[in-house]
């Protein structure tokens, strides 16, 4: 296959920012029924899969939290900022379920 510069240039900076070869993509794009679509799919669950990760640190530190609340009947001072972690990955979540919910109705995201 024969590529403008452009093109090329095009097809490298897409298959750069979906973190694969330009064949790779190529091939991604061709054999996909949802064309680019698979593209940010796959996007969307390595945002989600990323999401799960940071929620569950920050349940093992609510945890961390609780049993040292309980040990020395205190609440430590970190507290504060565990639970603004939490409030920030959750945001995160929402921004993730409404991109999923975008692509569902056929929206770019």
């Amino acid at each position: 296959m024969r590529l403008s510069d452009d093109e090329a240039t095009a097809l490298a900076a897409r298959a750069e920012a979906a973190g694969m070869s330009r064949q790779r993509y190529l091939l991604t794009v061709a054999l996909s029924e949802q064309g680019e679509g698979a593209i940010a799919s796959r996007e969307l669950l390595a945002d989600l899969l990323r999401a799960r990760r940071i929620v569950a640190g920050s349940a093992d530190n609510m945890n961390q939290i609780a049993r040292h609340a309980n040990t020395v009947h205190e609440v430590p001072s970190s507290f504060a900022a565990a639970i603004d972690d939490l409030r920030q990955t959750l945001r995160k979540l929402d921004d993730a379920a409404d991109a999923v919910a975008a692509m569902i109705r056929g929206e770019r995201v």
